[in-house]
């Protein structure tokens, strides 16, 4: 058995020089046919496209907040912030990518344009058109939330006009639906605040109505006078009955100034019983015997109240950081690179697709005539591949048996 000596990369190279070099002729029109056909169309046979591109951001949300501002801060920092209900800068980028992605723009543009023209579009559905238009504008979004957008067209004028009017008409339909959501927030929020309002001045109403029936106005001051009131009485009360002891013990029997002092004992008696029943309320005293229910009733009615005003007190501030951060709001798109009339040539890339038409050309010659020297080769040994190729070129060339 023949042993098959290695074969080097330099020979291999040597060899396909020399097939090429054998074929000339055939080498030089499969190389420069195409080469020159391709040419004749990236010269004249391609549609030069141009393309305008623009780079652009959603507003920033600038809110400044008005000193005092307790209540909408904290709620701001429990995620329930009118800034969330207004949208931050991640919701308006999102927005701002769904008007920019929204037929009804694309729509506008092909009509303000006349694009299905430029197109050449004669389809029965109006969506091919739409697919048309959308291979050739391009929007992208970074990190930072900032989109670029770019348009390709044959005249480099119109895709500027067109990147130009697209920023407008986007600018145009988030300016109106920022404004439309302040409008309502602004009407939600004046009629949540009659309502709190309203519910206010019924709970003031009736825990003035309590304060007046029961005499009951500060509990902690009242309950602390009486219990003092009472603490003087009772002293009294005690110091009478020992002098009225001693002055017993003393004479012996009831004298003018015993029976004085027993008018004085039963009238500090009496003003006990009433501020114990009650009947002194009118005075500021209260009755200690109803102080845990009307404590409770007044404590439920202030804190309620309280509440009311509270809800109303941050109601009214967040109107009010409503209305600043409206004025402060920047409704515009932020245009960081507007768009302009650039005449380089986006397609057809000339130098590329020539190059890539030579590579290929010159691979496929080199191919086609080291295969012919192969053959011819084999043919002078008379191998079997050189047989089968024969007869597989018989049947290709029928008309030539």
């Amino acid at each position: 058995m023949e042993k098959q000596r290695d074969i080097s990369f330099l020979e291999i190279v040597l060899t396909a020089i020399r097939s090429c070099l054998s074929h000339k002729l055939l080498f030089s029109l499969i190389v420069l046919i195409p080469t020159a056909v391709m040419f004749v169309m990236v010269m004249w046979g391609f549609t030069p496209k141009y393309r305008a591109e623009a780079v652009f951001t959603s507003p920033v949300e600038n809110s400044a907040m008005m000193p005092g501002m307790g209540a909408a801060k904290k709620l701001s920092e429990k995620g329930g912030s009118l800034t969330d209900l207004l949208g931050d800068s991640d919701e308006g980028a999102d927005v701002t990518m769904t008007f920019a992605k929204s037929w009804e723009l694309h729509e506008r543009i092909i009509e303000k344009f006349d694009l299905a023209r430029d197109y050449k579009f004669k389809g029965k559905f109006y969506a091919d058109l739409l697919k048309k238009f959308r291979k050739d504008l391009k929007i992208d979004m970074n990190d930072e939330d900032m989109f670029l957008v770019t348009f390709e067209h044959k005249d480099y004028k119109k895709a500027a006009a067109v990147v130009q009017y697209f920023l407008t008409q986007v600018d145009s339909m988030y300016n109106y639906y920022k404004t439309n959501q302040a409008r309502q927030m602004r009407e939600y929020m004046d009629t949540r605040i009659k309502e709190v309002e309203t519910e206010m001045e019924s709970m003031k109403k009736d825990f003035i109505k309590f304060q007046r029936k029961n005499n009951y106005y500060d509990p902690d001051r009242q309950l602390e006078s009486t219990i003092r009131y009472m603490a003087n009485m009772q002293t009294e009360r005690e110091a009478i009955k020992q002098e009225i002891s001693y002055e017993m013990a003393k004479q012996g029997n009831r004298t003018k100034r015993v029976e004085d002092l027993e008018r004085r004992l039963k009238n500090i008696e009496n003003a006990i019983s009433q501020v114990t029943d009650g009947k002194q309320s009118d005075m500021g005293v209260v009755a200690l015997n109803k102080t845990p229910e009307l404590s409770n009733q007044y404590l439920k009615l202030k804190s309620e109240l309280q509440m009311q005003q509270a809800i109303y007190m941050m109601l009214r501030e967040q109107r009010e950081q409503l209305d600043m951060e409206a004025n402060n709001k920047q409704v515009n798109l932020i245009v960081l690179q507007p768009p302009w009339e650039n005449d380089k040539r986006v397609f057809p890339r000339r130098g590329l697709m020539m190059m890539f038409t030579f590579f290929i050309s010159f691979l496929v010659a080199t191919l086609l005539c080291s295969f012919i020297e192969y053959m011819r080769s084999e043919s002078k040994k008379g191998s079997d591949i050189s047989h089968e190729w024969e007869s597989i070129v018989r049947e290709i060339c029928f008309w030539r048996k």
